[in-house]
């Protein structure tokens, strides 16, 4: 079972990343103004990161417990594969959200 939980981990930290990464994309082609684009790009990740680090991190002093660490963190993918959907990347977005949320559901499992 550690083996499981340790690659569910590992998947977990890829999606969190993958996330920063999805956002700051999605913002810079939701957005048609030049100027504006590279604002979005970089303001969304740094919220995202700021949110997450605060109530999701394991280290964090604020951090939620189960269910509602789950449904935070189901909040943000599901947000990016809107954000995805919607600038027309739909297989990376179904697969960004089809992988959440099995990471998720064994995340729940364990407790992480």
């Amino acid at each position: 079972m550690n083996i499981v939980r340790g690659f569910n981990q590992a998947v977990a930290f890829l999606l969190e990343i993958v996330m920063v990464i999805s956002l700051a994309y999605g913002g810079y082609h939701v957005v048609e103004n030049v100027y504006l684009k590279y604002i979005v790009a970089i303001i969304l990740p740094v919220i995202a990161i700021v949110f997450w680090s605060i109530f999701a991190a394991p280290k964090s002093t604020l951090r939620l417990e189960q269910p509602w660490r789950m449904m935070f963190r189901l909040a943000f993918y599901l947000t990016c594969t809107m954000l995805l959907y919607t600038i027309e990347k739909t297989t990376v977005a179904i697969s960004l959200a089809s992988v959440a949320i099995v990471n998720e559901i064994i995340a729940f499992y364990f407790n992480d």
